[in-house]
């Protein structure tokens, strides 16, 4: 389909991270970007904002860009556990407030999914989530349809309370990309 064509990641993910983490606008938007429309489970869509139950105006907000995670990011999980199994995570986009108690990973992937790359990711950020004790969500942002991502997500967010969505990056996100890219 014309509009499933695979964006490049590298390109949109490094925008969309100078997007929301730097220049005399920041705030604006990161605002716009919380402001977003999320497709959800059994449901339309949904604000990204709500989904994940905070936005910059939360007390404690930060964000975080390619970085992963460190020690103090595991709260209540066991230092040794932390370091083997979440250590290397590492999301696109983390925003997260009160004192971490809240927390929205955000992953760009540039096509479709893919089981054998892709769900064990998604395993681990959400039983990160989980075993840390916060609230929130994953959400991925895509170029295609967001339904095959969406049956790839719920069997890692099983058992789990944290919310999920995928953002179809469509031309208004190309376009941003582009632009941002010239800076």
């Amino acid at each position: 389909m014309e509009d499933e064509i695979p964006f490049p990641e590298w390109m949109v993910a490094g925008a969309l991270r100078h997007f929301v983490s730097a220049g005399p606008n920041v705030n604006e938007h990161i605002d716009w970007f919380l402001d977003s429309f999320v497709k959800i489970p059994a449901s339309d869509r949904e604000i990204l904002k709500d989904l994940c139950g905070f936005d910059r105006n939360t007390g404690g907000f930060a964000t975080a860009c390619e970085t992963g995670l460190k020690l103090e990011d595991r709260g209540q999980i066991e230092e040794d556990t932390f370091k083997k199994v979440y250590w290397g995570i590492r999301p696109d986009i983390r925003f997260w407030a009160n004192e971490g108690q809240q927390q929205l990973l955000i992953e760009l992937k540039g096509r479709g999914p893919n089981d054998n790359l892709d769900l064990g990711q998604a395993r681990r950020y959400f039983s990160y989530l989980r075993d840390r004790g916060v609230e929130g969500a994953v959400v991925y942002v895509v170029p295609c349809q967001v339904d095959p991502w969406l049956d790839l997500v719920q069997p890692a967010a099983s058992g789990t309370s944290i919310r999920f969505g995928v953002i179809q990056c469509d031309y208004s996100f190309r376009e941003l990309s582009a632009k941002l890219r010239k800076w």
